[in-house]
C-alpha cells in the first residue's frame, strides 16, 4: 500500500521512543507477533539501528513494552514496517498509530509505503481510512517441500 498524504496529526504526550536496552524485548516481540518466514523481520543489529535513529515508538508500562511501531525513513518517505499491541486495548493501538503519524508530520514526511496481507480486510480498511491505497504490487514467497 502507498500514500502521498500521511495524516497531519500531532503526537500525544505518551510519545516514547525505544532505547538501546529495549532491543532484545522488541526483537522477541516481533518474532512472537509476525511470521519469521514471510514478514522480512529485522536482525538485532538492524533493529538496534532503528532504535538509534528513533524509528521505534513504544507503549511502555512499568517493566514491559506492550506495543511498538517500527518504521524506516527513506529520504522523503517512510516504510511503515511493523505495528503490534499486546495490551488488548484498542486505545493503546490508536495511540501508537497516532504517534507514528504525528512524528511523520513533525519530520515533514508525507509519503509512505507498507506491506500487508490483502486478505486481512479489517487491517486493509484501517489503513485505507488513513489514506493508504493498494498499489497493485504483489509479494510472493515459496516454500520448498521435502517430500520424498
Amino acid at each position: 500500500m502507498i500514500t502521498y498524504r500521511l495524516p497531519p496529526q500531532r503526537p500525544n504526550p505518551t510519545l516514547e521512543y525505544a532505547i538501546a536496552a529495549d532491543v532484545d524485548q522488541l526483537y522477541e516481540d516481533l518474532f512472537q507477533t509476525f511470521n519469521k518466514y514471510t514478514d522480512h523481520l529485522p536482525t538485532k543489529n538492524r533493529l538496534q539501528r532503528y532504535v538509534e535513529n528513533q524509528w521505534v515508538i513504544v507503549n511502555r508500562q512499568p517493566g514491559r513494552i506492550l506495543g511498538a511501531v517500527c518504521f524506516q525513513l527513506q529520504g522523503p518517505r517512510v516504510n511503515y514496517n511493523y505495528l503490534y499491541n499486546f495490551s488488548h486495548n484498542g486505545l493503546d493501538f490508536l495511540r501508537l498509530q497516532n504517534n507514528f503519524y504525528g512524528v511523520m508530520h513533525q519530520r515533514g514526511i508525507c509519503a509512505g509505503f507498507l506491506w500487508i496481507n490483502q486478505t486481512d480486510t479489517r487491517l486493509a480498511a484501517l489503513h485505507e481510512s488513513m489514506g493508504w491505497r493498494f498499489d497493485g504490487l504483489q509479494d510472493y514467497f515459496y516454500l520448498r517441500s521435502s517430500v520424498n
